[in-house]
Protein backbone atom coordinates (compact mmCIF):
# COMPACT_ATOMS: atom_id res chain seq x y z
CA UNK A 1 0.00 0.00 0.00
CA UNK A 2 1.85 3.44 -0.90
CA UNK A 3 2.22 5.89 1.89
CA UNK A 4 0.80 9.20 1.16
CA UNK A 5 4.13 11.61 1.52
CA UNK A 6 3.85 15.23 1.04
CA UNK A 7 6.99 17.58 0.07
CA UNK A 8 7.77 20.84 0.29
CA UNK A 9 10.79 23.08 -1.00
CA UNK A 10 12.86 25.40 0.94
CA UNK A 11 10.67 28.58 -1.27
CA UNK A 12 7.66 26.83 -0.10
CA UNK A 13 8.34 27.17 3.90
CA UNK A 14 9.81 30.28 3.33
CA UNK A 15 6.95 31.72 2.10
CA UNK A 16 4.99 30.14 4.79
CA UNK A 17 7.23 31.42 7.35
CA UNK A 18 6.88 34.73 5.99
CA UNK A 19 3.02 34.80 5.95
CA UNK A 20 2.80 33.41 9.26
CA UNK A 21 4.79 36.48 10.84
CA UNK A 22 2.42 38.88 8.70
CA UNK A 23 -0.47 37.20 9.86
CA UNK A 24 1.08 37.34 13.40
CA UNK A 25 2.08 41.17 12.96
CA UNK A 26 -1.25 41.74 11.73
CA UNK A 27 -2.84 39.93 14.71
CA UNK A 28 -1.19 41.81 17.25
CA UNK A 29 -2.36 45.04 15.57
CA UNK A 30 -5.67 44.55 15.88
CA UNK A 31 -5.49 43.44 19.21
CA UNK A 32 -3.49 46.43 20.44
CA UNK A 33 -6.71 48.40 18.83
CA UNK A 34 -9.28 46.08 20.69
CA UNK A 35 -11.32 46.50 23.83
CA UNK A 36 -8.89 43.09 25.10
CA UNK A 37 -5.39 45.36 25.09
CA UNK A 38 -6.21 47.02 28.59
CA UNK A 39 -6.04 43.50 30.06
CA UNK A 40 -2.56 42.93 28.69
CA UNK A 41 -1.42 45.95 30.49
CA UNK A 42 -2.51 44.18 33.34
CA UNK A 43 -1.06 40.98 32.70
CA UNK A 44 2.27 42.64 32.19
CA UNK A 45 2.55 43.95 35.81
CA UNK A 46 1.70 40.46 37.10
CA UNK A 47 4.56 38.77 34.86
CA UNK A 48 6.64 42.25 35.70
CA UNK A 49 6.08 41.04 39.83
CA UNK A 50 7.30 37.67 38.97
CA UNK A 51 10.33 38.61 37.43
CA UNK A 52 10.85 41.07 40.96
CA UNK A 53 10.62 38.40 43.21
CA UNK A 54 13.99 36.55 43.77
CA UNK A 55 14.91 33.20 42.26
CA UNK A 56 15.55 31.99 46.29
CA UNK A 57 13.16 31.35 49.15
CA UNK A 58 11.09 34.36 50.20
CA UNK A 59 8.60 35.22 52.77
CA UNK A 60 4.82 36.91 52.05
CA UNK A 61 6.23 39.99 53.57
CA UNK A 62 8.84 40.16 51.61
CA UNK A 63 7.24 39.56 47.82
CA UNK A 64 4.44 42.73 49.57
CA UNK A 65 7.12 44.79 49.80
CA UNK A 66 8.60 43.90 46.22
CA UNK A 67 5.24 44.47 44.91
CA UNK A 68 3.95 47.72 46.59
CA UNK A 69 4.51 49.61 44.14
CA UNK A 70 2.81 47.93 41.67
CA UNK A 71 -0.13 46.83 43.67
CA UNK A 72 -2.58 46.62 47.09
CA UNK A 73 -1.31 43.98 49.46
CA UNK A 74 -4.55 42.25 48.55
CA UNK A 75 -3.83 41.97 45.21
CA UNK A 76 -0.58 40.70 45.75
CA UNK A 77 -1.78 37.80 47.89
CA UNK A 78 -4.24 36.91 44.82
CA UNK A 79 -1.54 36.81 42.66
CA UNK A 80 0.80 34.80 44.93
CA UNK A 81 -1.82 32.19 45.41
CA UNK A 82 -2.92 32.03 41.48
CA UNK A 83 1.20 31.65 40.84
CA UNK A 84 0.90 28.57 43.17
CA UNK A 85 -1.89 27.03 41.82
CA UNK A 86 -0.22 27.64 38.45
CA UNK A 87 2.88 26.14 38.89
CA UNK A 88 4.66 28.96 39.09
CA UNK A 89 5.53 29.16 42.52
CA UNK A 90 6.27 26.41 45.53
CA UNK A 91 5.04 27.07 48.41
CA UNK A 92 6.30 24.29 51.16
CA UNK A 93 5.20 26.37 54.15
CA UNK A 94 2.91 28.79 55.45
CA UNK A 95 3.96 32.16 54.04
CA UNK A 96 6.87 31.03 52.50
CA UNK A 97 7.49 30.69 48.53
CA UNK A 98 9.92 29.81 45.63
CA UNK A 99 10.01 30.07 41.90
CA UNK A 100 9.60 26.66 40.30
CA UNK A 101 12.88 26.02 38.30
Amino acid sequence: MPRNTHECKWSDLRTAFILTETYLEHNLAVFHFSNHSGKDVILNKYLEFYDLLPDTEFTRQEAIEIGKPLFSERTIDRRLDKFRKAGQLISYKSGTFQKRK
